[in-house]
This record gives C-alpha cells, sequence and structure tokens, in this order.
C-alpha cells in the first residue's frame, strides 16, 4: 500500500512553489504559496488541454521526428508549467533533447542547453549556490520550452 500512496503522501511535504526547478514559480515568493499552487494548477490543466486539442486536431502522420519532438515537448512543458517541482524532473528532457538530435540534427544546441539548464539548477543543491543561478536556468527554460513547443507546433503542418 506504501508504493501505491507515496506520492499523495509527498504532496503536502513540502511547501514552496518550486524546489530549484527552472520554472517560472521560482520568481514568485513562497508567501504566495496557497495561491501560487491553485493557480499554477490551472494553468498546468488549460496548458495540457491546449496541447493536447492542438496535437490531436492536427491529424497528421507521425513519423520518428514528429514523435520525439512530442515526448520532448510534453516532457519539456509538464514540469515548467506545474508549481511544487524539483530540478530532477527535468531529468528526462535532458535524455530526450540528445535523442531528438539524432532525428533532427538542426536542433544540435538544444541538448546543449538543457544541460546548462540542469547544471545552474543543480548547483544550488550540489555547490550550495546561489537561488539566483535557477532563476537564470529558469529565464534560459523559459526561451528553451517556447522554441521545442514551437518547432513542435510547426511540425504537425509539415
Amino acid at each position: 500500500m506504501s508504493v501505491l500512496t507515496i506520492y499523495t503522501g509527498q504532496v503536502g511535504q513540502f511547501t514552496s512553489l518550486s524546489m530549484s526547478a527552472p520554472n517560472l514559480y521560482v520568481f514568485i515568493s513562497d508567501a504566495y504559496y496557497e495561491i501560487g499552487v491553485w493557480v499554477g494548477m490551472i494553468i498546468f490543466v488549460c496548458a495540457m488541454i491546449i496541447w493536447g486539442w492542438v496535437n490531436w486536431r492536427a491529424k497528421v502522420s507521425y513519423d520518428n521526428r514528429k514523435i520525439m519532438l512530442m515526448a520532448l515537448s510534453a516532457l519539456a512543458l509538464v514540469p515548467f508549467v506545474l508549481p511544487k517541482m524539483h530540478e530532477r524532473y527535468f531529468y528526462p528532457v535532458d535524455v530526450f533533447s540528445y535523442a531528438l538530435v539524432i532525428f533532427d540534427p538542426r536542433m544540435w544546441f538544444v541538448p546543449i542547453l538543457c544541460q546548462i539548464i540542469s547544471a545552474l539548477s543543480y548547483s544550488v543543491f550540489i555547490w550550495n549556490a546561489s537561488s539566483s543561478f535557477v532563476m537564470i536556468a529558469a529565464i534560459i527554460n523559459t526561451g528553451t520550452v517556447l522554441y521545442i513547443l514551437r518547432k513542435q507546433y510547426l511540425s504537425l503542418s509539415e
């Protein structure tokens, strides 16, 4: 039973909108935690409904590149818009960004950006660095996520 309820038990464990996650919640004070979680969940649900609807409505034939781009955009978008995320939830983005380059070499710089973002985010934990490093990572990550989403959206019309 403990395995099935592990995540529900962790929901109230931390009261921070961002646990060194490179998303926009790092810029919001934890004094707004309660309202931030509710607003963040509404933003998350709306973003996922829009993303899902756009992808469902496209009705295109998917090749390996489009599938990898869709996976990467989902992996980047979810922890970016969800509140209470840790930096470790962006790890799959790092992995899939390398895999995507196999199918779309023009996106060679995305894995590099992802590694920079991760290094800045993890620096708070590893070297006890300033949280300003996470803020820099969040700014870079915002551009990276928007770029990935744009590329994925444009791939739906190819």
